[in-house]
């Protein structure tokens, strides 16, 4: 389940190498079943911690999740995503929304439990990405756009800017500089200009 994690927690870094959004991980956890304490309903869900908990307002079919319904995860008692979604044997499936308590909004499609197909990720503070997810995290053709227009246009893989892209971002004298090539895991460098996006410049081997 998510802590206040992607679906994770934003922090800008502003450098001559970069200006970026960095996501911290959270702790070992492993994907699997929490059970509503009340109904003793079921549903399945990515990274289960201990003292994670669900509490699911809707019908429940073989000790199952099954249908629309209302969900909300909870950390020691302490909610962290509360969401609406189509159930099918206990996974999320088909369009769904949720928003953690820090105001991660997410809408998009689940297939048997996970973010599958476009999606529309804000974060409530900075940042706003409309693209694909496969697996549960950002991989295909999308969008990222931080709150003051900088803006990465391209490819993701695992969550990060990989592939051809492009980003367009302010410099110190109030211009657009565009930086578009080949990006590795959020980094870009032609050897001549670097930046980082959704990493540090330290992530990418700039400082």
């Amino acid at each position: 389940m998510f802590r206040l994690r992607l679906e994770f927690l934003p922090v800008f870094f502003f450098s001559a190498a970069a200006a970026v959004h960095f996501f911290a991980p959270c702790g070992q956890a492993q994907d699997g079943w929490l059970e509503d304490e009340r109904t003793g309903c079921r549903i399945w869900t990515r990274n289960v911690e201990p003292d994670d908990s669900v509490i699911w307002n809707g019908d429940c079919k073989g000790g199952l999740a099954e249908g629309r319904g209302t969900y909300e995860f909870r950390y020691k008692g302490a909610t962290t995503w509360k969401g609406e979604a189509e159930f099918k044997a206990g996974k999320r499936e088909g369009r769904g929304l949720s928003e953690s308590a820090d105001g991660v909004k997410i809408e998009g499609e689940y297939q048997d439990g996970v973010l599958n197909g476009r999606v529309i990720e804000t974060d409530g503070k900075a940042g706003r990405y409309v693209g694909t997810y496969r697996n549960g995290e950002r991989n295909g053709l999308g969008r990222y756009t931080y709150a003051n227009g900088d803006r990465y246009d391209g490819m993701f893989a695992s969550g990060l800017p990989n592939g051809r892209g492009t980003f367009s971002g302010h410099n110190d004298a109030g211009g657009v500089e565009n930086y578009d090539g080949v990006w590795r895991n959020g980094c870009y460098n032609d050897g001549k200009r670097q930046i980082a996006v959704l990493v540090t410049p330290k992530d990418c081997g700039f400082e």
